[in-house]
């Protein structure tokens, strides 16, 4: 190899390590960093929901807290349209609520639970860059936050309920909300931030209207940094 060939790859290798530096070193700063650097944050939202139970229930009313921010749901827009994943032909599917209680009304015929649980759910784009570390009024949450206490880095509350349905004495339906909002970017790797927001309300009563499921908010999962 003559010297010419050496003295290009070596400016070479200087100009990449220079450039992978000024990335790394931007990338301390997110997100405005990640900006400069040209490092693309892609932010979703990830809602699933589960039904539990033995049997068969019928006419079954559902009001299943939604994700929201000051009245506004995305998530529900795209589960009221169409985009909704694994939603029976004979379900009716509504966004009810305003403020901060926005709600997903199902009604159905009926739900068996002989094939095992019923999940269903949707994923969403931000249309900004999610607040996962500090979630505050302009972050989807499942709303409303009731009896809000903070251990361990964790906020635990309580959210309202609606299920009205018929089943056998003895039974019941179990619902569980999960959802997920997320960051990520590529650079090497896969990587990014998120934040989990899930609600439960386990052994549902018989037809029992509005009742009170517990929750949990845990923020800050994840890296806000390239390294």
């Amino acid at each position: 190899m003559d010297k010419g060939w050496k003295t290009l790859i070596a400016i070479t290798l200087v100009f990449c390590i220079g450039v992978n530096g000024l990335i790394l070193a931007a990338g301390m700063n997110y997100p405005d960093g990640f900006a400069l650097a040209g490092i693309q944050i892609t932010s979703v939202y990830r809602y699933d929901v589960t039904l539990t139970g033995t049997g068969t229930a019928e006419n079954v009313t559902l009001m299943i807290p939604l994700p929201s921010a000051g009245g506004d749901s995305p998530v529900g827009d795209a589960m009221v349209s169409g985009h909704a994943e694994r939603i029976p032909a004979d379900w009716t599917v509504e966004e009810v609520g305003a403020g901060d209680a926005v709600f997903l009304k199902i009604t159905a015929p009926s739900l068996s639970f002989a094939g095992g649980p019923i999940t269903f759910g949707t994923v969403t784009s931000a249309s900004c860059l999610i607040n996962t570390a500090d979630p505050a009024g302009e972050t989807c949450l499942l709303r409303p936050k009731e009896n809000r206490r903070e251990e361990d880095g964790v906020t635990y509350y309580t959210a309202p309920i609606y299920a009205v349905y018929e089943m056998p004495e003895g039974e019941g339906m179990g619902i569980t909300v999960h959802l997920d909002g997320a960051n990520t970017w590529r650079y090497p790797v896969l990587s990014g931030n998120h934040l989990r927001d899930t609600l439960t309300l386990a052994g549902g009563i018989h037809g029992g209207g509005w009742q009170t499921a517990d929750g949990t908010l845990t923020v800050a999962i994840g890296k806000y940094s390239l390294i």
